[in-house]
This record gives structure tokens, sequence and C-alpha cells, in this order.
């Protein structure tokens, strides 16, 4: 940190060593006059300076500034001034300041904010949200994302009680035996839960949290939740689909079979149930009835062994019994599903 001094007719009367140092001019040629000062300023910064200085002459006020100058060595670096005036019969006579050299602090700043910008971007993409809960104050902490996941204003305190309430009602019970517990126990834990948002819109999150123990032997958690609305309605529209399927092939009018790739049996629809007059689980248990006439298996069962093997399409004509006790004739046909 350097220190000076400069008077109302705009003369540095006072530099000290640190002060040469920190701008890089030579004690040997003297103090620089303010033009000379001022020149080394990055653009617009030395506006900006000049303008301080002269306020601060014509309204007697403290002042506060950082600013970059260009280093004869080491480029460019970033100050920080601070200064204060000194009156005589109410009137500023000269200013007495101290300049602070903060390029290293500057620059861990610029990072820091890179990263944050880094997580925040990574956490907007992929809906993942942060927190942190101090158990022991209450306090709690969240990411941006984590306030957009919930809908709520960034400004507002972040409670406990708050997160409850905004839980859809089925699962506050739930979620309020984890929190519970996480507090008491200090241990891990991971949910799956609804939000309930204003105006009637559901939203399913995924929250994993473990404890954690600062310098301070503080109890904490820290987290992350996970927006999987999109996830949820995806493999409910799976499922409203397999279900529409599902009824489709119970209702047509043939015999649909599902072998996997070893020949085991996998699904019989209903018309073929119906017909064979058998369920489902006895279709496919190890002990099942054989319901293929017994001069027709060997033929079948080498063509169908063939079709599975060399992955192609393959069609046989035999006898299957029916829930009367008759055989009829049937075409089948075997397609592979890749």
């Amino acid at each position: 940190m350097g220190s000076w001094s400069l008077r109302a007719d705009g003369i540095f009367d006072y530099w000290s060593p640190e002060t040469f140092a920190i701008f890089g001019f030579d004690p040997a040629q003297g103090i620089p006059t303010l033009k000379e000062w001022l020149d080394v300023h990055r653009p617009p910064d030395g506006d900006r300076v000049h303008a301080l200085i002269r306020r601060m002459f014509s309204q007697g006020v403290k002042g506060d500034i950082q600013y970059r100058v260009e280093h004869p060595e080491h480029g460019q670096k970033t100050m920080r001034s601070t200064g204060d005036p000194m009156f005589e019969n109410g009137v500023v006579t000269r200013l007495i300041g101290n300049t602070l050299d903060i390029t290293k602090q500057e620059e861990l700043t610029q990072e820091l904010r890179r990263r944050e910008a880094y997580l925040a971007e990574a956490q907007g993409l992929s809906h993942t949200g942060s927190f942190g809960w101090d158990v022991s104050s209450g306090e709690i902490f969240w990411s941006d994302e984590t306030f957009r996941i919930f809908e709520l204003d960034p400004k507002i305190e972040i409670t406990i009680k708050l997160i409850v309430e905004r839980t859809h009602p089925d699962d506050r019970e739930a979620v309020q035996q984890v929190i519970e517990r996480a507090s008491r126990d200090r241990t891990e834990f991971a949910l799956e839960h609804r939000l309930l948002i204003p105006g009637g819109s559901i939203k399913y999150l995924q929250v994993v949290g473990r404890p954690s123990t600062d310098e301070g032997h503080r109890s904490e958690f820290v987290g992350a939740v996970t927006d999987i609305t999109n996830h949820r309605q995806a493999e409910e529209k799976i499922r409203e689909q397999e279900i529409e399927l599902r009824q489709i092939l119970d209702l047509t009018p043939n015999h649909l079979y599902v072998f996997g790739p070893d020949g085991g049996l996998l699904y019989v629809n209903q018309f073929a149930l119906a017909y064979l007059g058998a369920d489902l689980a006895e279709m496919v248990a190890p002990t099942r009835i054989n319901f293929i006439y017994p001069d027709d298996r060997p033929g079948y069962l080498a063509v169908r062994e063939k079709g599975l093997l060399a992955g192609k399409a393959y069609e046989f004509e035999l006898r299957i019994l029916r829930h009367d006790g008759t055989y009829r004739w049937f075409l089948g046909r075997g397609n592979p599903l890749k």
C-alpha cells in the first residue's frame, strides 16, 4: 500500500516509496505531475479518477475508487485508492490518501465469477440446483437454479417451513420425515417428491444431500435438487402408450406371442389365451402345458430355432389345441425385433 498527498492546485507534494513502486515511476525522477499520473490510467478510468478528484475538492467528500493502470514492467494492474479531504477555514486544501495494488485479488474475483457463471450455466442446462443447510442455525443457501425450480423469488429467506409448504400435500409427511432424520442422525439422504406450484402445476424433484463439517465444526448439509418433471412425464407417457398398445394387442383377433432370444415365452395376447383356455402365468411357467400337436412340435421348434439364430423371419403350419380339446390348423409367422 502506498500513500500520497495532492494539493488543491493539482500538484502531488508527497508520494511514499511504495507508491512509486506500485505505479512503476522512478523516484529519482521525482514525483510525477497529476497529468503524468493520469496518463498511465487505462481509458476511460483516467477520466473517472480525475472527475472524482475534482468532486472531492469542490464538495469536500471522501473518495474510494477502483481503476486500471498500465505498469511499465508488469502490464495492466488494478488499483484501489481511498482519500480524505483536508480543510483549512472550511476550504479543501489537499487530499490525503492510500493506494493499494489489488491486481491479484481482482484476478481471483474474476476467476471466481467465471466459475460461478459456468456452474450456473451447467445447472440451468441440467435443471439441477444446489443447496447448503446449516442444521445448527437453520440457515439455508440456494443457488439461482434451485430458486428457479421452486419458482420462488431469490430475495426471500428460505426456511424448512417454506419448503414443506411448497411440497405436494401427499408428499409432505415423507419430506418432513427425511428432514427430521437427516437433522437428527446427520446422515446422507435421497428422495423423490413433488412440488405443488401456485396455479396447480406439479413438478417432480430428485433431492440428494450429504453431511459436511466446516472448519468451525458446524454441522451442514450440501446437496443437489434436480427437476425430473420431463423425465417423469415421459415415463408416464410411455406407460400410457404401453397400456394402449397392450389393449390393442389383446383385442386383435390373432394369436400374438413374444419370445426372448433364448426362445423363452415372454407374452401372449388375451385373444390367444382365451382360445387356449389358459392364463399368462401358465404359458410362461417352466412346466407349462404344450398346446402344439405332438407330431408338429419337432418341425416347428426346428424352424423357430433357425429363425432365432439367423435373426430372420420364418413361417410354419401347425396344429394348436383349443380350450374345448380339439386341434385346429394355424399358419404361424415369426418376425425378428432387433
